[in-house]
């Protein structure tokens, strides 16, 4: 039993010192030189063009842009759901917050089909 004990302690250790030497890939494969040519500063990172950049979403899959669209048409007679004050006092009353996130997350996903659509 002790030798068992004492193996299984040497599997704990031996698994975590495999994790810590797996961190830091990014920075144990790149220095702040290379990063710095392959990198784009922050001020320059646009994740999606500019809503008056035609141009840029034209460029945009067009399967993806009908089933954007096709999905955005299922919210057209959306009913936007309110969330009671009870939902919200969950999360100070015992930490639950399921509820309203549930209710957030169809409202958050309604709003951003139907703006994306737009673009």
């Amino acid at each position: 039993m002790r030798k068992l004990f004492i193996a299984a302690l040497l599997l704990m250790q031996l698994s975590t010192a495999s994790a810590q030497q797996q961190q830091n890939l990014l920075s144990g494969k790149y220095n702040q030189e290379a990063l710095g040519k392959i990198l784009i500063p922050q001020a320059q990172w646009t994740p999606f063009p500019h809503i008056a950049d035609r141009a840029g979403w034209d460029k945009a899959d067009a399967a993806t842009k009908a089933a954007v669209i096709k999905k955005a048409e299922t919210f057209l007679g959306f009913t936007w759901p309110s969330i009671p004050a009870t939902k919200s006092l969950l999360i100070v009353r015992n930490g639950n917050r399921s509820e309203y996130r549930d209710i957030a997350n169809v409202k958050r996903e309604a709003l951003g089909y139907l703006l994306l659509a737009e673009v």
